[in-house]
């Protein structure tokens, strides 16, 4: 007599799928805690990758960002950050000009991403002071 025993566990391909919008950024161009002068122009590069991994989305997806003073006031509203094809690779960016942002006060930049109809704010945020040019 042979008695056997199994145990049914999920589907793995059922069981470790993807939350919707598990997404992660990395920016470049401007690093976070930065201090800017109010003469300047810069291209801010975003970089979005599936949660856990270097890779990209697999689906079309969308990137905003928005322009907030002191955590309260709202500089630019959700506007859509530009994609190119740089390098052979699809590329998100978007200019920030900081000649018309008034200095000695923080602003933040926070990034959401849309994904199969719903739109995330994601955690990441890039976090910055405007100071007067020094002469």
């Amino acid at each position: 007599n042979i008695t056997q025993n199994f145990e049914i566990k999920d589907n793995y391909y059922y069981s470790n799928q993807r939350d919707v919008n598990d997404y992660v950024i990395t920016t470049y161009g401007l690093d976070n805690n930065a201090i800017l002068s109010n003469e300047e122009l810069l291209r801010i590069y975003i970089d979005a990758r599936v949660n856990y991994s270097n890779n990209r989305p697999n689906i079309n997806f969308g990137l905003d960002y928005k322009l907030m003073m002191n955590g309260n006031v709202e500089l630019i509203p959700w506007t859509d950050a530009n994609s190119a094809i740089i390098n052979g690779e699809l590329k998100c960016f978007f200019d920030l000009d900081t000649s018309w942002l008034l200095t000695n006060q923080n602003y933040q930049i926070y990034f959401r991403i849309h994904d199969l109809g719903t739109h995330k704010v994601l955690q990441e945020k890039i976090i910055f002071k405007v100071v007067n040019k020094l002469k």
